[in-house]
């Protein structure tokens, strides 16, 4: 039912900006010298800016963080799940990356496993921890590789846990529809009250 109220909001909303800039489309190309004049005395084009600025910001600061799922880590993910061999990974460093996600922060761990039990394979993962603990006191994670390209591993604990992630692409599509929201309400506005 969810999902069927939100694609519905979701046709409500394109179906109506499709007709909105349909109609300011067809009164600026009207009267463009008019149209011209208006658009240089409004702030659209700042709330545009704002709007592309602010989503670029909240994309890259979630892709430099390690939250950002994407169609190829969520497959990979699904992919680890599914046909993925456990393994113990030793830990061969670790750095914290300045991150804090409800007050823990998070950490890079740098690891080798056997794959096979002959192969050693270097991979890495980000993992919140506990503010109390030190990162230097885990020596073993448990990791999780792909059979046929050991090189893809994840900590087993990131993929059985992705509530937060979820959390994140929920509020940054919010985000997105709020600005775009406001942008259009804005260029209606500039447009329709002349």
């Amino acid at each position: 039912m969810f999902v069927i109220i939100c694609s519905l909001k979701t046709i409500l909303y394109v179906t109506g900006c499709y007709i909105i800039m349909g109609e300011i489309f067809g009164r600026i190309f009207s009267e463009p010298d008019r149209y011209e004049h208006v658009f240089k005395s409004s702030n659209t084009w700042q709330i545009g800016l704002l709007f592309i600025g602010i989503t670029a910001f909240l994309y890259l600061l979630s892709q430099k963080i390690g939250v950002l799922v994407t169609g190829k880590t969520m497959g990979q993910n699904w992919n680890l799940l599914y046909y993925g061999i456990g393994a113990t990974a030793t830990i061969s460093g670790c750095r914290n990356t300045g991150t804090f996600i409800k007050n823990n922060p998070v950490v890079q761990f740098n690891y080798t496993f056997e794959a096979y039990g002959k192969n050693r394979v270097e991979g890495d993962d980000k993992k919140v921890i506990e503010k109390d603990q030190s990162p230097q006191e885990t020596e073993q994670l448990e990791i999780m590789y792909l059979p046929n390209d050991p090189s893809i591993s994840r900590i087993t604990e990131n993929l059985e846990s992705m509530e937060f992630n979820r959390f994140l692409n929920i509020k940054f599509m919010v985000v997105v529809f709020i600005f775009s929201a406001v942008f259009i309400f804005s260029f209606y506005q500039t447009v329709f009250n002349v």
